[in-house]
């Protein structure tokens, strides 16, 4: 496993620094093979000592810096491989997120895929752990359509996947928040704009396929919260209608899984207008 430098008296942070400076060297080889377990190390360090968290955050300070010179996609990914270790310890303070951001957005001008997916990673962190901050998250769902639009399918796979497991953990309380509610309409316009767009992409059968099976894994995810707000049901009706007329870039299961939330919804749409006209009969007979 990575042994981290111990922290106290700016170690840790010359050390990472020291690493960034020189990740692409070819000596540092072992770096591209280590990032998870950096990450892991960073957790565990930040967990126990916020002097290493505090460490941490002047690297990546000092690397946002260093993007004004330019910076190598073996620095860059070692900074969201810090970032995502440092994120799932912040607890409140959503200011090291926001401090992470501009990054991050360096990042992303460098177009190369191996970073745009690091970054998808590193973003998800930050819902995961501030869904509430309606700045923040506005922030990272603008990014979200942009490598949605723009972006190689596997990266737009990988911002469905983020959307997916985002979705696991706001679907529960969309009921009674708001802003969970907002991020399930929203991962359903996109999954929907992604659904249209699955016939006229110029992307091979195999990469349709992919994307498909993962709009297909969104909607079940949504599908078996059971959540019960008119305009999110209409919205993944609608998503999975789409979706069951590209029957054949599904396989059967999916499919199968598919057509069964366009059922449920369509059921659950009758039942409330037959209710809805049972109770106005009922006044009407008083």
């Amino acid at each position: 496993g990575t042994v981290l430098p111990a922290c106290g008296e700016g170690r840790l942070s010359s050390w990472l620094v020291f690493v960034s400076n020189n990740a692409s060297h070819p000596t540092n080889t072992w770096l591209g093979s280590s990032l998870q377990e950096i990450s892991r190390a960073v957790f565990y360090a930040c967990l126990l000592s916020e002097a290493c968290m505090l460490e941490i955050m002047q690297v990546l300070e000092h690397m946002v810096g260093q993007s004004a010179q330019g910076i190598s996609i073996e620095m860059g990914l070692l900074g969201l491989a810090l970032a995502r270790g440092v994120l799932p310890v912040a607890g409140a303070r959503d200011h090291l997120a926001r401090r992470i951001m501009p990054f991050v957005m360096v990042l992303l001008s460098n177009g190369d895929v191996e970073m745009q997916l690091a970054c998808v990673e590193a973003l998800l962190e930050v819902l995961l752990r501030y869904w509430g901050d309606a700045k923040l998250v506005e922030q990272v769902l603008v990014v979200y359509d942009g490598l949605l639009e723009q972006s190689p399918h596997e990266v737009q796979c990988a911002v469905l996947g983020a959307g997916q497991r985002l979705a696991k953990v706001v679907a529960p309380k969309a009921t009674h928040s708001p802003a969970a509610a907002g991020q399930l309409e929203w991962l359903l316009q996109a999954s929907q704009s992604m659904a249209l767009q699955l016939c006229s992409a110029p992307d091979t059968p195999d990469q349709k396929r992919l994307l498909a099976s993962q709009l297909a894994h969104v909607l079940h995810t949504i599908h078996v919260q059971d959540v019960r707000l008119p305009r999110l049901q209409s919205a993944l009706q609608a998503c999975a209608e789409t979706l069951q007329r590209n029957r054949g870039l599904l396989p059967e299961g999916q499919y199968t899984a598919v057509l069964a939330v366009t059922n449920s919804q369509a059921a659950a749409k009758a039942g409330g207008a037959a209710a809805a006209a049972h109770s106005q009969q009922q006044q009407q007979q008083q």
